[in-house]
């Protein structure tokens, strides 16, 4: 009998990035078919805005709850677990009939992506070799920005040019989960793991005398994060409802300013102290409220470019303030 085909490392070092585009792809998937569900089913914002909300909270749960699985089952299974779990979420968005389905699906893509994240960046620093040593860290990032960009843009170009807007892009999504979860099946296996697991919270320890730069962090991160899931969630209905733009694929593209900002400004921000990237998210986060109101009233998509860009700026200094 053949012994099982395993990937080598390299071949395993970029499978794992993609599971990382996978998680930003994921998340924004819905982004520029929330209008849609809209119009078809008469949502208010509060219901659009939910549907976003349910899944960062149940990626927050299950990563307190599973987030140390991989430390148990290996890597690999616990990557084909999220694999799976972001599958059958992504399946529901292409078949769903009515607007709890879209809440259900969220909710395992919250699962497949809380279930992947953790491990896949730990396959990225173990099989990133020998080299410079923030690889990892760079091909991550860049992934993540493909993935969000991927999204909106795909999605976006599905919805105002192929049959089926409300289905297409989830269909093709699925297609490419179910070949990513194929490849990912020859990752190389853990050579030891613990034979026990237990899902359990991990606690949050605060070094002493690090409380308030902690909080202030905390704060700058999460400010620059809900700024973000503003354009995510909403993004796509103001760009129609309010700016007046009509064409999906024109929003999705603009939506996709996050990512490309994302890679420019992330390697920016590492230059900067903590102290100056907060005061800078904190200006940029403003302008970005003022240029949101602008566009909202001049019904103007030039000034709503801008607003993604500011945005993405914010979350994107915030994260690197509250990074060790």
């Amino acid at each position: 009998m053949n012994p099982r085909r395993v990937l080598g490392q390299q071949a395993s070092f970029w499978v794992a990035a993609a599971v990382m585009a996978h998680t930003l792809w994921t998340s924004a998937a819905p982004a520029v078919t929330y209008p849609l569900y809209a119009a078809e089913w008469h949502l208010t914002t509060t219901v659009t805005t939910a549907i976003f909300a349910i899944y960062p909270i149940t990626v927050v749960i299950v990563l307190q709850l599973f987030g140390h699985l991989s430390d148990h089952i290996g890597r690999r299974k616990a990557i084909l677990f999220g694999l799976a779990a972001s599958s059958f979420g992504v399946l529901l968005f292409a078949i769903a009939p009515n607007v709890l389905w879209i809440f259900a699906g969220r909710v395992f893509m919250g699962i497949g992506v809380g279930l992947s994240t953790g491990p896949a960046t730990a396959a990225l620093v173990e099989f990133s070799g020998v080299g410079p040593s923030n690889r990892a860290n760079t091909v991550a990032t860049i992934a993540t920005a493909i993935g969000l960009a991927l999204a909106t843009v795909i999605g976006g170009g599905l919805i105002q040019y192929a049959p089926f807007p409300m289905r297409l892009n989830f269909w093709v999504l699925f297609v490419v989960l179910a070949v990513l979860f194929a490849v990912a099946w020859f990752l190389p296996r853990q050579a030891s793991v613990s034979p026990t697991f237990r899902p359990r919270a991990g606690g949050i320890r605060i070094p002493h005398g690090m409380g308030r730069p902690f909080a202030i962090s905390a704060i700058a991160v999460t400010a620059g994060y809900s700024l973000g899931a503003v354009v995510l969630s909403l993004g796509a209905q103001i760009a129609r409802d309010l700016i007046g733009s009509g064409n999906a694929f024109v929003n999705g593209a603009a939506i996709a300013l996050l990512a490309v900002v994302a890679g420019v400004v992330t390697f920016l921000a590492k230059r900067l102290v903590a102290h100056t990237s907060i005061v800078a998210g904190g200006l940029t986060s403003t302008a970005s409220m003022a240029l949101l109101v602008l566009s909202a009233s001049q019904h103007s998509l030039a000034a709503f470019l801008p607003l993604l860009r500011q945005q993405e700026r914010r979350t994107v200094c915030s994260f690197s303030a509250g990074s060790p």
